[in-house]
């Protein structure tokens, strides 16, 4: 039997053995990627609003993948956070095999993501990261972490996570456009069959979550977009016209396109924004047609038509000017 048949026979096997395992407790719920579809070597997905791909020699298709959100074994206390069920990519350790995670917002430009975590499930490979080392969270069957490489020994036996071989968590400090690795077996034979999920903490860069309807701060149109963008608080200040300049400063990708999570500036009077302060608003949700070109947005704000209180519009984008708009994505 090829390894790769092996692997997908032990999760056969784990979900016989299920029952004899305990459920993991309830934790925080974290955010794990909602992987969406897998094809020509290609796992696309999002996660916090941000797109994810993962690509490389060998990312396997549904059914062995999985993106319905029925995997449930990154549970317990093998992995942290502990997932009681989720999408899963497989990929493949083998000779030469390499692999790209990166992370792009609606338009297409590179975004980073803070502090990202991975679960790595029956891993009988070592993976070489060329983008930072990681740090071991949690592990079971002598899963561990050598500066830029995580090592796994092969196995033929279901741990208590319900995997074989090793599995753990590793996380990566910092921000991060993507993350390169590579996937060599620790053992000659068939490639080897590693399960991955990305996962990205709460708190880590998740926008603000006050109601619509309500105050933030004096409710000024920039108190509503820092509370939806934590992340621009010391990198923005002052008048919402200005902010175009600084987030170009403080390296900010700056567009002419909406996207989802992004912040809109208006300079000072155009679309209706007050001449001497302009406005601000955030994007909360872009449509598109059939080609992916987006036709309208969604926004929230305050101190829109002197309203201090949180209204949302919908916005659309052949209404834009060409000039005096302009999109803060993360």
């Amino acid at each position: 039997m090829s390894r790769s048949t092996r692997i997908r026979a032990f999760c056969a096997l784990a979900a016989i053995a299920a029952g004899a395992v305990a459920a993991a407790p309830a934790q925080a719920a974290p955010t794990a990627t909602d992987w969406t579809s897998v094809s020509q070597n290609t796992a696309r997905g999002t996660v916090l609003g941000t797109s994810v791909s993962l690509s490389g020699t060998h990312v396997w298709d549904v059914p062995v993948s999985r993106v319905d959100g029925s995997w449930p074994y990154f549970a317990g206390p093998t992995f942290s956070p502990a997932l009681p069920t989720s999408d899963v990519i497989q990929i493949s350790g083998a000779p030469g095999a390499a692999y790209t995670i990166s992370f792009r917002n609606a338009a297409g430009s590179s975004v980073t993501v803070k502090d990202p975590v991975l679960h790595l499930g029956s891993l009988g490979s070592t993976l070489t990261f060329t983008t930072g080392a990681p740090t071991r969270l949690t592990s079971e069957n002598n899963f561990r972490v050598v500066g830029s490489q995580v090592i796994g020994d092969p196995g033929n036996t279901i741990r208590l996570s319900g995997n074989s071989d090793s599995s753990g968590s590793i996380k990566f400090t910092g921000s991060y456009s993507r993350i390169n690795f590579t996937a060599t077996p620790n053992y000659t034979g068939p490639e080897d069959g590693i399960l991955v999920q990305l996962v990205t903490e709460p708190g880590s860069g998740t926008p603000g979550t006050t109601p619509i309807g309500t105050q933030v701060g004096r409710g000024e149109c920039t108190d509503w977009a820092l509370d939806r963008r934590p992340d621009l608080v010391g990198k923005v200040t002052g008048n919402a016209k200005e902010w175009t300049a600084q987030a170009r400063t403080a390296g900010l990708p700056v567009s002419k396109t909406p996207s989802q999570g992004a912040v809109m500036v208006l300079q000072g009077g155009v679309m209706g924004a007050a001449a001497a302060t302009g406005h601000v608003a955030y994007v909360e949700s872009v449509q598109r047609d059939a080609n992916g070109n987006p036709t309208s947005f969604l926004v929230s704000e305050q101190n829109w038509n002197g309203n201090r209180f949180s209204t949302t519009r919908t916005i659309q984008v052949s209404s834009l000017p060409p000039s005096g708009v302009d999109f803060i994505g993360r």
